[in-house]
Order: C-alpha cells, then sequence, then structure tokens
C-alpha cells in the first residue's frame, strides 16, 4: 500500500472517530434534555403537600407499588410498610363509610372518583381524607395501573363541621320552648357533625349537690344497653366520673383514652361498649356551675383547635340560654305575683298607655265601674271615668300624661262615672310612666270613697247636733241664772226648761 492510500486510510477512520465523538456529544446532551422535565416531575410529586399512591391494577387486591414522601408524613407509614398491601389498611375498621361505597363502585367501572373518607394514621388518630383516585390505561386502553392523589383536610373539616354545628345548636335553642326539650336535638347535632357515639347532657342539683343525667343521644345501630341503664341510673358527686372530673376542674377536659384512667367508675361499662375516649365541658353562667355535657367514642380522636372552640362556644351558648330562661321564669312569677296582688287588691288599677288608652284593668275597677275589665280595653280612659263631667284640660289623669307628674286628688266632688249607676265618688293617685325623658303611659289607682264619705257627713252631722245642743244647754242655763232673780221664778224656771227639752 503507498503512502498516499495509507495518508487516506488515517485521514477517512480520523473523520470516523470525529462524527462518532460528536454524535456520542449530541446523544447525551439530549438525553439530558430529556430526562430533566422528569427529574422535575418526581421532585414535585415527592416533596409536594399531596400524598400520591400508584398501585397495580394488573394484580389481585390492586397492591401499592409507589408512595411519595407526601404519603408518608401524612400517614405515618413508610414506603418499606406498605409496599405490596392494599391501601384499606387507612380505613381502619370504619368499613361502613359512604364515600366507601362510592370509591368501590368508581374503582369496579374504571372511573375517575373523589370522596372523603375518614382514615387513620399509623398511631390510630383519625384524619380527613380528601381523596381522588384515577385509573392509568396503556396504549391499548387497558387499565395497568391506579393513581390515587390524597389531601389532608381535618382542619378545614373540623372548621366546617364547627360552624354547622354551632349553627345547629343555635336554630335548637332558638325554635325550642326550654332546654330540655332543645337537649337532644343539640345532643344528636354535636355527635353527628363530630362523630362522637354518645352524648350526655348531666344537670347539676344544687340543693343536693348531685349531677344526673337528664338526657342522652346515640345512633339507633349503637348498642350500649348496660351504659346507658349505668348513666341512667346513677347520680354523680364532684370529682366522680367524667361528669364530676368535669365539675371539679371547671374546666373542658379531654380524655383520648378513657381505659387508662382509673378514676372513672364507668370506664369498664364503656370499654365493653365500645367507647374508648371521652370528653365534656361544664356548662355555667353568673350563677355557678348549672351541667355538664360529655360525649364518648369508639375512636380515639386528637384535641383539636376547632373541637376545643365548640366545646368553648357550646358552652357559653347553652350557659347563656339557660341564664335566660332563669330570668324569664323569674319575670313569668314576678308578673304572675303582680298581676294576682293587682286582681285581689282592694284598689282599682287601670294602666293607660301615652295617648290615654286603657291597656290594663283589674277586676276591682270593673267591678267599682260596674264593667267587665275586658270591655275597658282600647277606650279612652278619661272618656270612661268622667263622661264629660270635665274638660281633658282640666282632668288631672290627662294632665299627669302631660306634665309626668303625680296627681292625688281626694276632695267632695271627685267622682267616677259608673255604668247605668250614679256616679262613684272616690280618691285617686296617678303615676306617671316614664322612661328616660319620654311618658310611656300612667298607672291610676283608686278606691271607693263613697263609705267614708258618708261617714264623714254622719260625723259632721253629729259634730252640728252636739254644737246645737251645746248652745241649747247654754241657753238654759243663762236662763236659769235670769229667772232666779225675779220673784215666782220656780214656775217660770219648770216651764222654761219643759220647753227647751222638749
Amino acid at each position: 500500500m503507498s503512502s498516499m492510500e495509507v495518508s487516506l486510510a488515517l485521514s477517512v477512520l480520523f473523520l470516523v472517530a470525529a462524527l462518532a465523538w460528536a454524535c456520542s456529544l449530541l446523544a447525551s446532551r439530549w438525553a439530558k434534555k430529556m430526562t430533566l422535565p422528569l427529574v422535575l416531575q418526581e421532585k414535585a410529586l415527592t416533596s409536594g403537600p399531596y400524598g400520591m399512591i400508584l398501585t397495580d391494577a394488573s394484580r389481585p387486591d390492586f397492591p401499592v407499588v409507589y408512595v411519595n414522601r407526601a404519603f408518608e408524613k401524612i400517614t405515618g407509614y413508610t414506603t418499606q410498610e406498605v409496599l405490596g398491601k392494599n391501601c384499606r389498611f387507612l380505613e381502619g375498621t370504619d368499613r361502613d363509610q359512604k364515600g366507601l361505597q362510592d370509591l368501590r363502585k368508581a374503582l369496579k367501572e374504571q372511573r375517575d372518583c373523589r370522596v372523603l373518607l375518614r382514615n387513620y394514621r399509623k398511631d390510630g388518630t383519625p384524619f380527613w381524607n380528601d381523596l381522588f383516585v384515577s385509573p392509568v390505561r396503556n396504549d391499548m386502553g387497558r387499565v395497568v395501573q391506579v393513581m390515587a392523589i390524597q389531601q389532608d383536610v381535618t382542619d378545614r373539616e373540623q372548621t366546617t363541621r364547627r360552624l354547622a354545628t354551632e349553627a345547629a345548636i343555635i336554630r335548637a335553642l332558638a325554635e325550642s320552648p326550654s332546654l330540655f326539650e332543645a337537649a337532644p336535638r343539640i345532643l344528636q347535632a354535636i355527635c353527628e357533625a363530630q362523630e362522637w357515639d354518645l352524648g350526655t347532657f348531666w344537670r347539676l342539683d344544687q340543693r343536693a349537690s348531685i349531677l344526673q343525667c337528664v338526657d342522652q343521644w346515640h345512633p339507633a345501630d349503637l348498642d350500649i344497653q348496660s351504659f346507658e341503664n349505668f348513666i341512667r341510673e346513677t347520680t354523680l358527686t364532684r370529682d366522680m366520673g367524667v361528669p364530676g372530673y368535669v365539675w371539679a376542674k371547671g374546666e373542658q377536659v379531654w380524655l383520648s383514652d378513657l381505659s387508662q384512667d382509673p378514676r372513672f367508675p364507668e370506664a369498664a361499662l364503656a370499654a365493653q361498649a365500645g367507647l374508648v375516649s371521652a370528653c365534656g365541658f361544664p356548662i355555667a353562667n353568673r350563677r355557678g356551675l348549672q351541667g355538664v355535657l360529655v360525649f364518648y367514642s369508639r375512636r380515639i380522636w386528637p384535641l383539636s383547635k376547632n373541637l376545643l372552640l365548640l366545646m368553648v362556644g357550646t358552652g357559653a351558648q347553652i350557659s347563656q340560654y339557660m341564664e335566660r330562661e332563669k330570668v324569664e321564669i323569674e319575670q313569668k312569677e314576678l308578673t304572675l305575683l303582680e298581676r294576682g296582688m293587682a286582681e285581689f287588691m282592694g284598689e282599682g288599677l287601670i294602666a293607660m298607655d301615652r295617648d290615654g288608652y286603657c291597656i290594663y284593668v283589674n277586676a276591682t275597677a270593673g267591678r267599682m265601674l260596674g264593667y267587665p275589665p275586658r270591655t275597658l280595653l282600647g277606650q279612652n280612659a278619661h272618656d270612661v271615668l268622667h263622661d264629660g263631667q270635665c274638660e281633658p284640660s282640666q282632668c288631672p289623669i290627662v294632665q299627669s300624661l302631660h306634665n309626668t307628674r303625680v296627681a292625688h286628688v281626694d276632695d267632695s266632688v271627685a267622682a267616677f262615672r259608673q255604668k247605668d249607676r250614679d256616679p262613684l265618688p272616690v280618691a285617686y293617685t296617678t303615676s306617671p310612666i316614664v322612661d328616660g325623658d319620654l311618658i310611656q303611659g300612667v298607672v291610676l289607682t283608686f278606691v271607693d270613697a263613697s263609705a267614708r264619705r258618708a261617714h264623714d257627713q254622719e260625723m259632721a252631722t253629729a259634730l252640728a247636733d252636739k254644737d246645737e245642743e251645746i248652745e241649747r244647754i247654754q241657753q238654759v242655763l243663762s236662763d236659769i241664772h235670769q229667772i232666779k232673780n225675779k220673784p215666782n221664778s220656780s214656775d217660770q224656771l219648770l216651764e222654761k226648761i219643759r220647753k227647751l227639752l222638749g
């Protein structure tokens, strides 16, 4: 081979090597460009706030083949602990949730689905899982994997449920005439919204210093007969049982595991009923403790800000209602007492509004005036009582409505008109009712003065007769003195005495 051929062969070889190197470099750079988005996607899936699960749809029971770090953080399980398992382990014993029924139907029909589930972390505490599930298909349209995206929405769900519960409690209190009728609705609202299985309302007997259960609520499918009997038949003293413990502390109590505390006599029966946790809060007002609300659950619920706010808010709402109820009862009792006193008092009583119209007439006033009390309601008091006997401008009752001054009238001409009878002599007093600077009405009280005036007339007549008799006696004595100084006075004196004494 000549030197020229050798040089040409070397040149070709060098050119081939250079092209190979250039192709290798381009391929490397292209590979880096292609893999960079995949790395970013993997990083986003790993470090994002949403838990991600991939299951193998081609194998029985859909075993887990991948979970990201957010899943581990939310549930407390590591990747090694969940690979190869079905995700139902997150359900615990809660296999009857409505969301699970919707999820199973969607998986069977191989379609997207979004549900809200109550799941459980590794330590047993529940959380609310906003779960989105979507099947992954290959080029042939066959489902080969199922992707699930989970979001921990416990705070959001508890806030929503707290607000809904507070609204239900307010509605129950507003629509019920008494706390005893509102109590079952309150217990049901809290139990259903907050996932408690049994709610109890204990009322404090101030005289006996004991707590007694006056109402309770639980779902119809929960069989806790023994525990119910214990609650219904037992009275608790201070620091006895969960209600007594709340009473003693005077604040909210949260017991995540009731069985671990030996202070509670109901713990054994609660455990038999499957109730493991409890919470309670006092109902108190300015008069002190009035009662206690206690709730029990088959789950270990962790204390959260929203649940604490609900407990505090509910206690305040019920205590305010109890305070209003107590005040209303006292006011009704006072009104009945006042009404009873007004009806049976010896004085007539008429209340009129700022325009002088009768708004209340007691039985005594009606009897003295000769009217059924109800027939006077809505009538002008001045027209009824005086019937044109005096001008309104001269009437002390009307004047009290204008000058807001008390008027007391007790003279010989004061009289009210009776129905179909002679005028009624009266003595009366007006008592204006003033709110701030505004007149609200006048209360008129009066008595029948006819007997007193007749007695006064008799007394006046008797006094007049006595005065006349005294004058006659004085005249006799004067005549006797004059007759003694005259002759034959004895006969004249006797005759004079006979005439004077009749």
